[in-house]
């Protein structure tokens, strides 16, 4: 069926017999109903819209922009589904693909004015999104998805059943994310912004970054397969935490959390001793966020926590410079670094506590911003233990309420910039002192 400029429409059901081909062009519009027997479909015009099912034996190519007028479903015998351009609605419409070995190519944009309907594609073969898709939900089939357009975003599910990759940064945002094998990200980055996440293989990354932040800012997020984090709406287990920090093919860096508008708490609990191979920050704009269990990077890495909430910290045995910002925050373990560690919030101590650096000068200092207390009772030790070189910097007042059981600076320099320290035990200063409080004197007591 040709014209020139005229427009092209079925208004009833179109069949061909499954061995001939069936071709509709035109630089008019065209509208077909439903086509239940050709072998290879191609379809051009001015616009393409599809108001019933399609079924070939051989390939579907529509090579201009598609409407949806209908629900639809295209179905193939082992053969492609080709999007040369957009694919849209003016109401959500639910699209399904069924083509064998045969997978689908979105070249264009999917859903960009008004979101589809949900998407299902049941296919062993390569599914393709060249560019940014929106719908109600996604489900892909058991073959390779090949995400090049930037971004698929549903209000509801997305479901990955086969292998993910990643030809550019990625953002996939859905009420929940289930992916069934693993996800190559090459050097690209890959934010998920969900509610709900399940992951069924490795995240394979490289130079980018993996973001993971709720979708709704109270929900919470729990780390590990212990049980102070399995009651947590979004949940990484043991096994799931495995999959993001593959040894030989992990992100640069990690980003949990939410620090814009994320009200939840994030609670990491592991069955299992986890070592994060990435530079690697938790986050969240009010949430508390509390590790019950070692929280280790590798020793190059850096290890971020900012909350505007409260923090509580078990033992950090490894991390290159350690940076932790809350309204409070507790120190129940010693702290590892090969760089500086930097407490910004008031910090209370939940044990006795040694704080260690390697790196000399201002590259190992320790920097307290704020007060330093010990818990009401019992008291706890603080020892702080630097190169010669490198500096523990009080910022707030030290013991003033709850005084230490004692303070050891071990081998490094110590500024007191505070005018009261005091313990219950001993004070020790191994290096030279600079007092720099800002006015009056600088009083130590020992109880």
């Amino acid at each position: 069926l040709q014209s020139l400029s005229g427009d092209i429409t079925a208004y009833d059901l179109l069949d061909v017999g499954g061995t001939k081909n069936l071709t509709i062009n035109t630089s008019g519009a065209v509208s077909l109903s439903t086509i239940n027997n050709a072998n290879i479909l191609a379809v051009t015009g001015s616009t393409i819209t599809l108001n019933g099912d399609v079924t070939t034996v051989g390939a579907q190519t529509y090579n201009s922009p598609v409407l949806l007028g209908n629900d639809v479903a295209l179905t193939t015998t082992n053969n492609l589904v080709w999007f040369k351009s957009t694919v849209g609605n003016s109401a959500a419409k639910a699209l399904s693909i069924s083509s064998g070995t045969g997978g689908a190519t979105f070249a264009n944009t999917v859903g960009a004015t008004t979101a589809l309907g949900a998407i299902s594609l049941t296919t062993t073969g390569t599914t393709t999104f060249s560019n940014t898709v929106g719908a109600a939900s996604l489900s892909s089939g058991t073959g390779t998805t090949a995400i090049n357009g930037g971004s698929i975003t549903t209000s509801g599910a997305q479901t990955y059943n086969g292998a993910v990759t990643l030809g550019a940064d990625t953002t996939l945002t859905a009420s929940s994310i289930t992916t069934g094998s693993t996800i190559a990200a090459g050097a690209n980055s890959l934010t998920l912004i969900t509610d709900g996440l399940a992951l069924g293989g490795n995240v394979n990354g490289g130079a980018g970054t993996l973001t993971i932040k709720p979708k709704s800012a109270a929900t919470t997020i729990g780390l590990g397969s212990g049980g102070n984090a399995s009651g947590a709406t979004l949940q990484l287990d043991d096994a799931e935490l495995g999959y993001i920090n593959v040894a030989s093919n992990y992100f640069a860096a990690i980003v949990i959390g939410n620090a814009t508008n994320g009200t939840g708490t994030i609670k990491y609990d592991t069955s299992a001793d986890q070592h994060f191979h990435s530079t690697l920050t938790l986050q969240s704009l009010s949430g508390a966020i509390t590790a019950y269990q070692a929280l280790d990077v590798s020793s190059s890495k850096n290890l971020t926590i900012n909350t505007g909430g409260a923090v509580s910290l078990s033992t950090i045995n490894t991390a290159n410079v350690l940076a932790v910002t809350g309204t409070g925050i507790t120190l129940n373990g010693s702290v590892t670094t090969n760089g500086t560690q930097t407490y910004t919030g008031a910090v209370t101590l939940g044990a006795d506590v040694v704080l260690t650096t390697s790196a000399a000068s201002t590259s190992g200092d320790i920097t307290f911003s704020s007060t330093v207390e010990g818990a009401a009772s019992p008291s706890y030790s603080l020892t702080a233990t630097t190169a010669a070189t490198a500096h523990t910097i009080f910022n707030g007042t030290v013991g003033n309420t709850n005084p230490l059981k004692s303070l050891s600076v071990s081998a490094g320099l110590t500024t007191l910039n505070t005018n009261t320290v005091k313990t219950i035990g001993s004070q020790n200063y191994s290096g030279a002192v600079t007092l720099g409080a800002a006015s009056g004197t600088t009083t130590l007591t020992t109880t």
